[in-house]
């Protein structure tokens, strides 16, 4: 029985997807269903015909290969991807980046054996070979609260799609959106993790990642605030929209909007341009002040609070005698 639906996505790297392909077809796991999507510009037709020989080479039934009829782009690429996923659980792939040995078999039994955890994923190596970090000591599930916070305020427990597993029924079911910002995926991780009970981690490496960290790095220092303050943008965002239900569930949510509201007013000084300055100043600002107001109003709640049962006390005793 087809168990998995693996979205693949190919641009303008024709030498590439031929060893993602080839790394997924070697899987020990092999009850899944593999879709290409195709986003090459309709002029790029010597890309568009390399791509699809390097496909048809493989001569597998459960490859299914889908040609945009123009270039979608990101993020809006990955909406059409996630409609296609109709079968248990899900993976995103791009092309380049390869799939270790019995990975999908690791996640699969993972995922079968803990019910609780709505996804599971595991560690990845740059194809530079920098291995990421691990974030526990061993395989375990791990509250969803703890990947929301380390989220929102930029720490570690992040993961990356080549090595995560989705059950596809709880993304339709919560309608995860895919936003238009350029880290799209940031902001349906907390989505996914706001409507999760746990979050599996496999302690192993599951994935190797095409892009090389050194590359990212100089896109970061050239892009500082599509790369650093969007994710900041949408913490902030993120919380303006999810607030109450975040409150019901116990999030600290005006220490979180205090915590972000400072980093964004500290990167303002690795920005140049007037309006981006202008816009991480304003927001960082106006939600400080939000978060000092919060902790105002708890500072007095909490003296009337002790005013009034003092007074309550008082009451109680002198009634006391007079009876």
């Amino acid at each position: 029985m087809t168990r998995l639906t693996i979205l693949l996505g190919t641009y303008k790297k024709p030498d590439y997807i031929g060893k993602t392909i080839n790394s997924i077809l070697s899987q020990s796991f092999k009850d899944f269903e593999l879709i290409i999507f195709d986003d090459n510009h309709t002029e790029d037709q010597v890309i568009i015909s390399e791509t699809r020989a390097v496909i048809e080479s493989f001569n597998d039934k459960r490859i299914k290969y889908i040609k945009n009829e123009g270039n979608i782009g990101v993020p809006h690429v990955f909406r059409k991807w996630v409609l296609h996923a109709n079968l248990e659980y899900f993976m995103i792939y791009c092309d380049g980046d390869v799939l270790l040995p019995g990975a999908l078999d690791k996640m699969i039994n993972y995922l079968d054996k803990n019910s609780r955890s709505s996804m599971v994923h595991g560690l990845e190596t740059k194809g530079d070979g920098i291995k990421q970090k691990p974030a526990f000591n061993e395989t375990t599930s791990v509250k969803s609260s703890i990947y929301l916070k380390n989220h929102l305020l930029g720490r570690s427990h992040g993961w990356s799609q080549l090595s995560a597993m989705f059950r596809t029924e709880l993304w339709k079911s919560w309608n995860i959106p895919v936003v238009h910002d350029h880290y799209w995926d940031f902001y349906f991780h907390c989505v996914y993790i706001l409507f999760s009970n746990e979050i599996g981690y496999l302690n192993e490496y599951i994935s190797v990642r095409e892009r090389n960290t050194i590359k990212y790095d100089d896109y970061v220092a050239k892009n500082y605030f599509s790369a650093r303050i969007e994710r900041t943008y949408q913490a902030i965002k993120f919380i303006d929209y999810f607030e109450f239900y975040m409150i019901s569930r116990g999030y600290n949510v005006n220490n979180y909007r205090f915590m972000i509201s400072l980093q964004l007013i500290k990167r303002f000084a690795f920005l140049s341009d007037s309006q981006q300055i202008i816009f991480s100043m304003r927001m960082g600002v106006n939600n400080l002040i939000k978060s000092l107001l919060g902790f105002l109003i708890l500072f007095i709640s909490k003296i009337f609070g002790f005013v009034f049962r003092g007074m309550a006390i008082i009451h109680n005793r002198l009634t006391k005698k007079t009876t």
